[in-house]
């Protein structure tokens, strides 16, 4: 039996900003049975389900309450071990919310060592939209640490990369300039 798996997860750091929260675990839910089910056939594709496992490993530990207080950071640091075969931009996605969460535990920086790497995944995997989310979360381990120049720096590379890769993207540029006209202007 081959399964084919097109990805529909996340290009942002997962869950940070999610309003259809419900939505979101309950397509979680349906894919974890979904891997149950092929697991559990006689015949299956050991890669396919691999390929499902790795995703949604990617997109469990990554919910919104957990998101913001780091609680399961250990967690998103284990997925990256289990999975060092995984897409650049998986890994990418993954770093971004070990950052974030890294932030949010108070350890600067180790979030600040995981973004350069994370960086440097979604610039190789051309993973533009994550690479835009890594610039946001860059700024705020150096706001967290109280590193203004640094922040806004961060900022305006950001700027300049959402407008050479991503055209501007408004969603994006918005979340840096809030972060500019809030804290570094």
């Amino acid at each position: 039996m081959s399964i084919a798996i097109r990805s529909s997860v996340s290009s942002t750091p997962c869950a940070l900003v999610l309003p259809r929260y419900q939505d979101y675990e309950a397509q979680i839910y349906r894919l974890q049975r979904l891997l149950q089910n092929l697991e559990a056939q006689a015949h299956n594709d050991a890669r396919g389900i691999d390929e499902l496992r790795c995703a949604v490993e990617l997109q469990s530990p990554c919910r919104v309450p957990c998101a913001m207080t780091g609680c399961e950071a250990a967690k998103w640091g284990a997925w990256l071990a289990r999975w060092p075969d995984a897409s650049l931009r998986r890994k990418g996605v993954m770093g971004n919310v070990l950052a974030f969460g890294h932030k949010t535990r108070g350890h600067i920086g180790r979030g600040l060592e995981v973004i350069n790497e994370t960086r440097q995944w979604l610039e190789q995997s051309e993973g533009y939209y994550a690479r835009a989310w890594t610039a946001y979360v860059e700024a705020v381990l150096y706001l967290k640490r109280g590193s203004y120049f640094d922040a806004r720096l961060a900022c305006t590379r950001g700027l300049d990369f959402i407008e050479r890769r991503l055209h501007g993207h408004p969603g994006q540029t918005g979340l840096l300039h809030a972060l500019l006209a809030g804290n570094l202007l």
